[in-house]
């Protein structure tokens, strides 16, 4: 079955870009050395929002616009690539999922 994801991004980071298969998820977001921003498309905790606790929702830009649509197409291989200016080697994203099923 498809499967949502929960995106994690540690600063610094400037306008990160994030493209997964023929999908891309863009955010305006500049962030500071050692914040953690949380992209989650799960259906219980669909959000963006840094560790601060500030809600970065509007922050996403491009075709990508709902968090519901940020999810692992079933049965397919993809390959994921990310970007971002101001980055140094403390920068790190994390990209989260489960494997998921149907029942019948």
């Amino acid at each position: 079955a498809d499967s949502w994801l929960r995106i994690l991004i540690y600063g610094p980071c400037t306008h990160p870009i994030i493209t997964y298969g023929d999908k891309t998820i863009e955010l305006t977001s500049v962030l500071d050395p050692g914040i953690l921003l949380e992209i989650s498309s799960y259906p219980w905790a669909r959000r963006v929002v840094d560790s601060l606790n500030v809600n970065r929702r509007t922050e996403v830009i491009g075709d990508t616009l709902y968090l519901d649509q940020i999810k692992f197409p079933a049965g397919t291989d993809m390959d994921i690539t990310w970007t971002c200016t101001g980055a140094d080697a403390t920068t790190q994203l994390y990209l989260l999922w489960r494997e998921a099923y149907n029942v019948v």
